[in-house]
């Protein structure tokens, strides 16, 4: 593809994520060899994509089976944070081999409660070496060609930076081949099954994907306010990396400064991102690695607390001092620095067991463009029993203002704890 190699901070943490640049189309794409590999994929990952990742995309799992196996081919595209880009991942698993590690991964980030399919509810295993297919697709944005990509591959992505798009207006043509014409012909039987239409010469299925099929549901309009302001969020990320005039995408052309910038929605991978400056290289692996394992668990919460904090101030910078819990434990630990023009920050605690579910606290310094200084502390809890849902703001501050609520429950009138149900939900604005 290129030759491009990593020598900036910047261009190694977007090695070290799984992902090189190919300068002749200014994309990122995936690594053979990404972390991400290591963990499959199943329905949980794309529920929480839009909350963990300002991805506002498309997603289309196909099913089939083959040599007593469930495949799953899943097509993304869309929005993901400071980039337009599209996936396609190849994945299986044998519905008889039911480990009991697998059994849990099933019932929890696996499950679909909309399709009452028990193999569509499997936690998946990325295709292995000899399984791998050739594809290929070019992204289109609006009739508009924006990148093509072409490998035999597990995970074939691409993603361009400071270009937003809305994932209704982008379509992929897709093509790929089967060696197999059994597995072929299973496939196709699947994506008609699903209203797709196909072209079918030799070996290989063409088709389009624009319009997810009726048959799936689409994660990121489970909360229509969310997806409103992750879109206003990935709008403004984007015009801040355009307004650093950059001459092309190269991670090898960021300064620090400029890094610093944009590093926290680079690749959608906010979390990662927004720490790997602070870490050595070598240490990069191991940090993700168990970030990405912790995404396995996220989902076994009945009474977990998820808390965002949004800062729409013009000059003021939240910077974290310190977090903590009283009952549970992080699994999204607290953001480090929250910027102003609408920053975003996100923690989530997992539950415990027994009387008191996820309870936690993080403290923050205000500090505006003076340089003023303003400790506050935010507590918060979902716990369980007859304990009741809490919000703690302190020392109380006119420019805060939070909103909660629990479950698939509306969100409430603001200053106003939900005191039951769960799990629990917070969203704090900073104005």
């Amino acid at each position: 593809m290129s030759n491009w190699t990593p020598t900036s901070a910047a261009a190694f943490a977007v090695y070290a994520a799984g992902f090189e640049y190919d300068p002749e189309q200014q994309i990122i794409y995936s690594r053979m060899d990404a972390l991400q590999r290591q963990f499959g994929y199943a329905y949980g990952y794309d529920k929480v994509a839009l909350l963990t990742m300002n991805a506002a995309i498309d997603c289309e799992p196909i099913f089939f089976e083959y040599k007593n196996k469930v495949w799953m081919i899943e097509l993304w595209k869309g929005q993901y944070g400071l980039e337009t880009g599209c996936e396609i991942g190849i994945y299986n698993r044998d519905p008889n081999n039911n480990p009991i590690h697998y059994e849990i991964l099933d019932k929890t980030i696996g499950a679909r409660s909309y399709d009452s399919n028990p193999h569509h509810g499997l936690f998946f295993d990325c295709a292995k070496e000899d399984e791998m297919l050739e594809m290929s697709y070019t992204l289109y944005r609006d009739d508009t060609p924006l990148f093509t990509r072409a490998d035999k591959h597990w995970w074939l992505t691409g993603f361009k930076w400071g270009v937003f798009s809305d994932a209704a207006k982008l379509r992929m043509d897709i093509n790929i081949k089967f060696d197999d014409p059994d597995m072929q012909a299973a496939f196709v039987g699947a994506i008609k099954s699903m209203n797709y239409s196909c072209d079918e010469s030799g070996k290989s299925v063409h088709f389009v994907f624009s319009s997810p099929s009726s048959q799936n549901h689409q994660p990121r309009f489970d909360d229509r306010d969310l997806l409103n302001d992750v879109a206003d969020t990935n709008k403004k990320i984007v015009q801040t990396y355009t307004d650093l005039h950059l001459p092309d995408n190269d991670p090898n052309n960021l300064t620090l400064d400029n890094w610093n910038t944009v590093k926290a929605f680079t690749l959608g991978y906010d979390t990662f991102f927004r720490n790997v400056l602070d870490v050595s290289i070598a240490e990069i692996k191991e940090w993700a690695t168990a970030l990405l394992g912790l995404l396995h668990s996220i989902f076994t919460m009945d009474f977990s607390c998820s808390v965002e904090i949004i800062n729409d101030t013009s000059d003021y910078v939240l910077s974290l001092i310190e977090s903590g819990t009283s009952h549970g434990s992080y699994v999204m630990p607290p953001s480090g620095d929250i910027r102003p023009h609408h920053g975003v920050g996100r923690m989530c605690i997992k539950d415990n067991v027994g009387v008191h579910g996820a309870e936690g606290w993080v403290k923050y310094q205000l500090i505006d463009a003076s340089g003023n200084k303003e400790i506050i502390t935010f507590k918060f809890g979902c716990p369980t029993g007859v304990y009741d849902n809490y919000v703690d703001i302190s020392p109380e501050n006119t420019r805060i203002v939070f909103y909660s609520k629990s479950g698939n429950d509306p969100w409430q009138n603001p200053n106003k704890a939900v005191t039951g149900g769960h799990p629990f939900y917070v969203r704090i604005g900073l104005s």
